[in-house]
Protein backbone atom coordinates (compact mmCIF):
# COMPACT_ATOMS: atom_id res chain seq x y z
CA UNK A 1 0.00 0.00 0.00
CA UNK A 2 1.25 3.39 -0.54
CA UNK A 3 0.80 6.86 0.82
CA UNK A 4 1.62 9.93 -0.72
CA UNK A 5 0.74 13.10 1.43
CA UNK A 6 -1.78 15.59 -0.33
CA UNK A 7 -2.75 13.14 -3.14
CA UNK A 8 -3.55 10.03 -1.46
CA UNK A 9 -7.35 9.51 -0.18
CA UNK A 10 -7.81 9.08 3.49
CA UNK A 11 -7.99 5.21 3.19
CA UNK A 12 -4.48 4.23 2.36
CA UNK A 13 -3.72 6.93 5.58
CA UNK A 14 -2.84 3.75 7.42
CA UNK A 15 -1.77 2.90 11.05
CA UNK A 16 1.99 1.54 12.03
CA UNK A 17 1.60 -1.57 13.62
CA UNK A 18 4.12 -4.09 14.89
CA UNK A 19 5.53 -6.50 12.87
CA UNK A 20 5.11 -4.96 9.36
CA UNK A 21 8.07 -2.84 7.49
CA UNK A 22 7.49 0.36 5.82
CA UNK A 23 9.57 2.45 3.75
CA UNK A 24 9.86 6.40 3.45
CA UNK A 25 10.58 7.98 0.33
CA UNK A 26 11.64 11.40 1.24
CA UNK A 27 13.49 14.62 -0.42
CA UNK A 28 15.84 15.31 2.29
CA UNK A 29 16.71 14.33 6.04
CA UNK A 30 14.49 14.21 8.45
CA UNK A 31 13.81 13.18 11.62
CA UNK A 32 10.58 10.96 13.19
CA UNK A 33 9.34 10.32 16.68
CA UNK A 34 7.19 7.29 16.92
CA UNK A 35 5.30 6.82 20.25
CA UNK A 36 4.03 3.83 21.87
CA UNK A 37 4.97 0.78 24.07
CA UNK A 38 8.78 -0.70 22.97
CA UNK A 39 8.49 -4.61 22.15
CA UNK A 40 11.58 -6.34 22.72
CA UNK A 41 11.97 -9.53 20.74
CA UNK A 42 15.31 -11.94 21.40
CA UNK A 43 14.43 -14.66 18.42
CA UNK A 44 12.15 -14.40 15.72
CA UNK A 45 10.51 -16.89 13.29
CA UNK A 46 11.56 -16.42 9.43
CA UNK A 47 9.13 -16.83 6.89
CA UNK A 48 9.83 -19.02 3.79
CA UNK A 49 10.65 -15.73 1.19
CA UNK A 50 11.22 -12.43 2.10
CA UNK A 51 11.21 -11.13 5.31
CA UNK A 52 12.10 -7.62 6.93
CA UNK A 53 13.78 -7.28 9.92
CA UNK A 54 14.69 -4.31 11.77
CA UNK A 55 17.97 -4.33 13.62
CA UNK A 56 17.95 -3.14 17.27
CA UNK A 57 21.22 -4.59 18.58
CA UNK A 58 25.23 -3.52 18.30
CA UNK A 59 26.33 -4.28 14.70
CA UNK A 60 27.06 -7.17 12.93
CA UNK A 61 27.74 -8.18 9.46
CA UNK A 62 25.81 -9.84 6.72
CA UNK A 63 27.56 -12.86 6.65
CA UNK A 64 27.28 -13.12 10.57
CA UNK A 65 23.91 -13.16 10.03
CA UNK A 66 23.37 -15.62 7.51
CA UNK A 67 25.52 -17.94 9.56
CA UNK A 68 23.37 -17.37 12.93
CA UNK A 69 19.91 -18.00 9.91
CA UNK A 70 21.85 -21.12 8.57
CA UNK A 71 22.00 -23.00 5.35
CA UNK A 72 18.28 -22.06 4.25
CA UNK A 73 19.56 -18.01 4.00
CA UNK A 74 19.60 -17.61 0.23
CA UNK A 75 20.46 -13.77 0.44
CA UNK A 76 20.67 -10.54 1.89
CA UNK A 77 19.84 -6.62 1.16
CA UNK A 78 20.85 -3.63 2.49
CA UNK A 79 19.75 -0.42 0.87
CA UNK A 80 22.08 2.46 1.02
CA UNK A 81 20.10 5.26 1.17
CA UNK A 82 23.74 7.70 0.71
CA UNK A 83 24.14 5.99 -2.89
CA UNK A 84 20.44 5.30 -2.97
CA UNK A 85 21.28 1.46 -4.24
CA UNK A 86 21.28 -2.26 -2.76
CA UNK A 87 23.87 -3.67 -1.29
CA UNK A 88 23.11 -8.11 -1.55
CA UNK A 89 24.95 -10.79 0.12
CA UNK A 90 25.18 -14.08 -1.04
CA UNK A 91 26.03 -16.56 1.94
CA UNK A 92 26.95 -19.13 -1.32
CA UNK A 93 29.55 -16.78 -2.61
CA UNK A 94 30.66 -14.99 0.51
CA UNK A 95 32.23 -12.09 -1.49
CA UNK A 96 33.95 -9.74 1.25
CA UNK A 97 33.23 -6.77 -0.72
CA UNK A 98 29.02 -7.39 -0.47
CA UNK A 99 29.59 -8.53 3.39
CA UNK A 100 27.64 -5.36 4.55
CA UNK A 101 27.56 -3.88 8.16
CA UNK A 102 24.13 -3.83 9.47
CA UNK A 103 23.79 -0.82 12.42
CA UNK A 104 21.22 -0.24 15.27
CA UNK A 105 18.30 1.42 13.44
CA UNK A 106 18.92 -0.36 9.89
CA UNK A 107 16.57 -2.88 8.51
CA UNK A 108 17.65 -5.71 6.54
CA UNK A 109 15.70 -7.94 3.92
CA UNK A 110 16.32 -11.75 4.38
CA UNK A 111 15.25 -14.38 1.56
CA UNK A 112 14.50 -17.46 3.18
CA UNK A 113 14.20 -20.98 0.48
CA UNK A 114 11.15 -21.73 -0.41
Amino acid sequence: MTYIPGFSSEEYNLQIKPEYGYFICANEEFSIELNGTFIKIDSIELKKGWNLVGWDREEITAKEIAQSVGKECKLLVKWNSGEQKYIVYIPEFGSEDHNFKLRRGEVVLIYERE
